[in-house]
């Protein structure tokens, strides 16, 4: 873990994407994700970089607490559906079946949650504004949840 110190109590640690920020404040690892022109959608770069900042903050001995928020006026708008049609790897790669994109995408929502559930610190849901789909299962997934006035929850499925 890459951390750079800006004051005696805040750390900037390197997460290897833009796409995700995280910064230890007072003993907290506030983890931002940082994709504000996409609602904060989780991609492909994304999810693997809050997995790894979740488990490593959370074995951190320095950290008391674990902060997760959104950029912007949005906490997550659940997955990047744009970005579920790509394939995996090298553009070499075969397309995948309907049934195997579905599986891949329920392996890494079932291993992200799963990587809040088995913290064993408080984790924390910051609202910005709205959490849907795989966003929603990350607020559930958190301790405890805090939201603005326009925030709200939503299930990716409802207009289905």
């Amino acid at each position: 873990m890459t951390a750079t110190a800006i004051t005696s109590s805040e750390t900037v640690i390197d997460t290897g994407t833009d796409e995700l920020l995280c910064e230890i404040r007072d003993r907290v690892a506030v983890i931002t994700l940082n994709r504000p022109q996409a609602r904060n959608s989780l991609s492909d770069n994304l999810t693997p970089a809050l997995r790894r900042m979740i488990k490593q903050c959370g074995e951190d001995p320095n950290v008391g607490a674990l902060l997760i928020t959104g950029a912007g006026d949005a906490f997550c708008a659940g997955g990047d559906v744009k970005g579920m049609g790509g394939k995996p790897g090298s553009s070499n790669a075969p397309e995948l079946t309907l049934e195997q994109k579905i599986a891949r995408l329920q392996e890494r929502q079932r291993t992200l949650t799963g990587a809040l559930v088995n913290v064993r610190k408080p984790t924390i849901a910051a609202l910005p504004g709205p959490a849907g789909g795989a966003g929603l299962s990350l607020a559930v997934a958190c301790d405890l949840r805090i939201a603005a006035e326009s925030a709200f929850v939503t299930t990716a499925y409802v207009k289905i």
